[in-house]
């Protein structure tokens, strides 16, 4: 792939995820763990390296709008809840109440988590940790 064709898949992405139509996965591992790795590794030593203030509220600045906008784009591209009829509902209930024996022993076996988490909301934390990081710098 030369440069041309990497960045077609970027711009690509980006407006796929300004639209909502992007996948969580992708938007967690392209857009923010990189982006939290460079913040931490690169940007947060170059600002502190670097002590003129104006550098470091402009970097901090545009880190601190970096996040806000993951944190937007996060939110709408999340997968939204199927909203169900009273009918379904109780039929799924009736099936999960068959599942739940295999899936404790799942459980109990390691096949399964016994917790899941939620991915948006973890990432978001992050971003909000990260905002809230780079901001200090406009106070210092």
């Amino acid at each position: 792939m030369d440069i041309k064709q990497i960045l077609t898949v970027i711009e690509d992405s980006f407006k796929k995820a300004l639209l909502g139509q992007e996948k969580v996965k992708i938007i967690v591992f392209w857009w923010g763990i990189p982006a939290y790795l460079t913040c931490y590794f690169v940007f947060n030593n170059l600002i502190r390296w670097i002590d003129f203030r104006v550098f470091d509220i402009f970097i901090s600045f545009i880190i601190s709008i970096y996040f806000v906008w993951h944190i937007y784009v996060l939110q709408r591209c999340k997968p939204k809840k199927v909203q169900l009829t009273p009918d379904e509902i109780k039929q799924l209930e009736l099936a999960q109440k068959k599942d739940r024996a295999k899936k404790i022993m799942r459980k109990f076996l390691l096949r399964e988590p016994f917790f899941k988490w939620n991915q948006v909301a973890v990432v978001t934390a992050v971003d909000l940790l990260c905002i809230a990081h780079f901001s200090s710098f406009f106070f210092r």
